[in-house]
Order: structure tokens, then C-alpha cells, then sequence
């Protein structure tokens, strides 16, 4: 990570860079693995965008990491998910997460890790695909007059010409 330039504070006191807390470094490394978990979509700051942490100048969505008082610090983690089986799901992300805290040498830190699926993604086009094209309109149902708006026009006429 780059040094960053100290900070001046307002009464022209030059301060030195504050370095990433411990508890922003467990939230960013538990959003990282919770995210590269198959079928977590993305993770959520809420209605109110409340469920952040918060570092000396970024804001980590999704992600409550808490100092707790034996020491350890809890995760708690709010995902939007894909259509899979949720309870699944959450075990996966617990384990990515905790595996991932692990790895990063922080593992005698890490305290509870709390799921909690906030919302399901819509399945859909995936963004920037061309719109589906209507289906051509098909046979009047049994029973429709001719020149009804239901049914379609004669050959060899336009939509919209009189039959």
C-alpha cells in the first residue's frame, strides 16, 4: 500500500498518516471473500446505509465489523444473493470468510461471522444485452370477427390499411 501525504488538520497541526485498522482490514478482507463466493451477487449497506464500517477515509458497504471485549472482532455481513439455497449459501460465505481472515494472519482476531441476506437478485439479461424481440402476433382466437383489433390482418395488407 502507497504512503499516503500527512494530514492537515484544521488548526495547522501536520498529523502523520493514520494506517487501516484492524477492524476495517478483517471488513475489507470478509467483503472480498464474501463476494467471490459462488452466488453471493454483491454485498448491501442497507435502506438506510447504515451497515458499513468505516476507515479514516473509505466506507465498506455490506460489511459490521465490531470490536468485541474479549479482544476478538465480530464480522457481520449483509449480501445480496442469487437464486441459490440460501442456507448453504451463508455456510459457504462463513467459511470463505473465516479461511480468508485466516490466510491474511488475523485468524486469532476473528470473532463471530454473522450472515444475513438482505435481498435476492431478479435473474434477468445480463446488463448491456439487447432487448428480446416480441413474438410475432399469432392466429385470432376461435370465434373473432374479422377486421377485429384481435385479429391479425388479411395478406397482403399493412397494419393498419382498411380491409
Amino acid at each position: 500500500m502507497a504512503q499516503e501525504p500527512p494530514v492537515v488538520a484544521p488548526a495547522g497541526v501536520t498529523m502523520a498518516p493514520v494506517s487501516s485498522s484492524t477492524r476495517a482490514t478483517l471488513a475489507r478482507v470478509a467483503r472480498a471473500a464474501a463476494i467471490a463466493t459462488t452466488g453471493v451477487v454483491e454485498t448491501t449497506s442497507g435502506p438506510t446505509r447504515m451497515w458499513v464500517t468505516m476507515d479514516r477515509t473509505e466506507r465498506i458497504p455490506g460489511v459490521v465489523s465490531t470490536a468485541l471485549a474479549d479482544g476478538t472482532y465480530g464480522v457481520e455481513l449483509h449480501l445480496t444473493a442469487g437464486l441459490v439455497p440460501l442456507h448453504p449459501l451463508a455456510d459457504s460465505v462463513r467459511g470463505a470468510v473465516g479461511g480468508a481472515i485466516r490466510a491474511a494472519g488475523h485468524g486469532d482476531l476473528l470473532g463471530p461471522i454473522d450472515i444475513s441476506i438482505d435481498d435476492i437478485a431478479a435473474p434477468g439479461p445480463p446488463a448491456g444485452s439487447p432487448p428480446v424481440p416480441a413474438a410475432p402476433p399469432g392466429p385470432s382466437p376461435p370465434g373473432t370477427p374479422s377486421g377485429s383489433p384481435l385479429s391479425p390482418p388479411p395478406a397482403g395488407t399493412a397494419p393498419g390499411e382498411p380491409t
